[in-house]
């Protein structure tokens, strides 16, 4: 794609973006306060943390992943990226972080929640064939791309049960599903990929431990859908197959098989699958006495793994 851009306007596009999401996160974290949009401990067990925290990362970060996805485009010298997916991507970011924002502010039933997940997914699906030229639109693919995406937003709402897990995280899978791009020539899902990490940068400072601001489910439901949409594009390279499948789930990475493994657990336990435990792999960490930042190294180290070994088997 080098040929397709101008590097010096793309890096003041990128460096914008930081600062938007960067210089936004203080002040999204004083209206959340003020707004009483907050997270507090209540003696909960499923929580660790013991200060009352902002929860505000899904507002910091839809805009400059909104702002980014509808920029890119215009910044490319030929035109190699339709609108029309922008659009599809662009209305089911809102739509996933609009109802977390709801659930951020007070409960929204686990039925209600995930038919908005799918409606997004299912505008996402729809598009998977106009994006890669590629896979057949049929009521089986779009059926098994609108399941993938919806697994993975819950999955990665599951991840953000420690602080700055879910983030991070992210992070890794956005620099994997970059290179997956680069390495296909997938303009979109380098874009995404690219538009995604940037705006997490500019938050993820704010976000380690210990906190200032949390993620919320917003924000763990827009990354969950934007890392499941990058799963989409990603089956969409040749060669499609078995591979490609195993590859795209490895850069997704630990929340996805983490979230296996809490579907299991509470199937054998004869517990609903929406309920909560502390038993995920970085609680059973935290258990041992390991600190929230070794906690945080060893599995961002793991997903790292991951994202490489991925890239290897491409």
């Amino acid at each position: 794609m080098s040929s397709f851009m101008n590097y010096k306007i793309f890096s003041l596009f990128f460096v914008g973006l930081f600062l938007i999401s960067f210089s936004l996160t203080p002040l999204v974290k004083r209206a959340a306060l003020r707004l009483g949009l907050v997270d507090k401990p209540d003696g909960d067990s499923l929580k660790i943390h013991r200060h009352v925290v902002p929860l505000g990362g899904g507002a910091v970060l839809i805009l400059p992943v909104v702002m980014g996805l509808l920029t890119f485009p215009f910044l490319l010298t030929e035109k190699i990226i339709s609108l029309v997916p922008i659009m599809a991507i662009g209305a089911g970011a809102l739509l996933v972080f609009g109802i977390g924002l709801i659930d951020d502010f007070s409960r929204v039933r686990p039925g209600i929640r995930l038919v908005v997940h799918v409606l997004a997914a299912v505008g996402v699906s729809l598009f998977a064939g106009k994006w890669s030229g590629i896979l057949v639109l049929t009521a089986v693919t779009i059926g098994l791309a609108t399941v993938a995406i919806a697994v993975t937003i819950n999955a990665f709402n599951m991840s953000d049960g420690m602080d700055g897990l879910c983030a991070g995280l992210s992070l890794i899978s956005c620099i994997g599903f970059f290179f997956w791009g680069f390495k296909q020539d997938h303009a979109l899902l380098m874009a995404i990929a690219a538009v995604s990490f940037i705006s997490l940068l500019g938050f993820i400072p704010y976000n380690l431990y210990p906190a200032r601001i949390f993620l919320g489910d917003a924000g763990s439901g827009l990354l969950g859908f934007l890392i499941g949409t990058m799963m989409i594009l990603g089956l969409s390279c040749p060669p499609i197959g078995f591979g490609n499948l195993i590859a795209v789930v490895l850069i997704a990475g630990l929340p996805v098989f983490d979230m296996g493994l809490a579907v299991g657990r509470r199937i054998a336990r004869g517990k609903p699958l929406f309920t909560g435990d502390r038993d995920h792999i970085y609680d059973l960490l935290l258990k041992k006495n390991w600190s929230q930042p070794k906690v945080w190294m060893s599995l961002c180290a793991i997903q790292t793994g991951f994202v490489i070994f991925s890239l290897k088997i491409q």
